[in-house]
């Protein structure tokens, strides 16, 4: 059967329009699985920015200390 040509609606073989348009369906889904791949990227450790100036008494209630 190498190199024959037959109908392939006789043959029971789906059509070719059908076999065109799935292909593409599927191209096109693997596409997209590769661009959300592309997309999902490790999320950057916020740095601790160390304690910081602790500068005189903070706040409270006021009224100093009894």
């Amino acid at each position: 059967m190498l190199g024959d040509f037959v109908n392939e609606v006789e043959k029971g073989i789906i059509g070719p329009n059908k076999v065109v348009r799935t292909a593409l369906l599927d191209a096109a889904g693997m596409a997209s699985v590769n661009n959300s791949r592309s997309l999902v990227t490790e999320i950057p450790k916020e740095e601790d920015p160390g304690m910081g100036g602790v500068g005189g008494m903070g706040g409270g209630m006021g009224g100093g200390m009894f």
